[in-house]
């Protein structure tokens, strides 16, 4: 990590105000003190003239770098997968109890999650830089990149989780991508990030003299903590699903781009050893673009 960023992340006052934003309250039973506790670090932020730039996660930027953390709402949906529940709606009762609307059902959040699990978005984006970094490296990748990511861990912790670090990613000059300028060279390489990595997201992609840049780099907030960084092949293989759907959003428009996706799906050796739910979505897929 270079010097310079290293040294503003240890200025005492600021890791004193970088884990009270990593640290949520232990007790889910009022709606009101969630609302107050994201309310108070926002203003914890203001008062250091920065400003969260993300509606899920808190994600702020300095001179040379952005400073990301997962927020509230992803971390809560990653605890409740662990009870097999993925709320269709969150809601509040006329007391102020925070509870989950699925399939009409409405549940207090207590009732399913009395206290607070331990959670991995954050350092799930160190993990995907670490891989697209490789994979880039070792396919020899020449039109995408990852800016440099590092991930701080607060106090020397052992193991890495949401309440004791933060992703600290370098900024670029780059500006958003214009979709009509990617090329068939650009869609190939995203696709081998898509199936090698896992690379589920393709928001916010920057572009800058010909080079894609990928920023987003955070799991899915329906992503099992026990299965964190994709230990388990079932989650892959859907992150790979949902990373080729989007690509294939950014050149619905342009046939030559949509055959090279055709041909890549066909041709992929990672996908033709997925689980048969995930085969049969795909085969569904082509269907679609043909």
């Amino acid at each position: 990590m270079p010097e310079k960023i290293e040294q503003s992340i240890r200025n005492p006052e600021k890791q004193t105000l970088l884990k009270k934003l990593c640290i949520i309250p232990n007790s889910f039973e009022n709606v009101q003190v969630l609302r107050l506790d994201c309310s108070t670090k926002l203003a914890l932020l203001e008062q250091e003239g920065l400003v969260n730039q993300s509606a899920y996660n808190i994600v702020f930027e300095l001179s040379d770098h952005k400073i990301k953390s997962g927020g509230l709402s992803n971390r809560l949906q990653s605890m409740l997968i662990t009870k097999g529940i993925w709320p269709g709606q969150w809601g509040a009762t006329p007391s102020g109890d925070l509870v989950i609307i699925q399939n009409n059902n409405v549940k207090r959040l207590t009732d399913v999650l009395p206290k607070k699990i331990e959670t991995y978005q954050t350092a799930s984006r160190f993990r995907n830089y670490l891989l697209c970094r490789e994979c880039i490296d070792q396919q020899k990748l020449k039109t995408v990149d990852v800016p440099t990511t590092y991930l701080y861990v607060f106090d020397q912790a052992k193991k890495p989780h949401d309440e004791n670090c933060v992703v600290i990613q370098e900024k670029t000059d780059a500006t958003t991508c214009e979709t009509q300028k990617m090329t068939i060279e650009h869609v190939r390489e995203l696709f081998a990030l898509i199936e090698r990595v896992g690379l589920w997201t393709l928001n916010d992609l920057l572009q800058k003299d010909g080079t894609i840049y990928i920023v987003d780099l955070e799991q899915p907030n329906n992503a099992h903590p026990d299965h964190c960084f994709e230990r388990d092949d079932f989650e892959y293989q859907g992150n790979v699903k949902s990373g080729i759907e989007q690509l294939i959003n950014l050149c619905k428009h342009d046939p030559k781009k949509m055959a090279l996706i055709v041909q890549l799906i066909k041709s992929s050796k990672h996908i033709d050893h997925f689980a048969d739910r995930w085969k049969r979505e795909m085969s569904l897929l082509l269907q679609h673009i043909k």
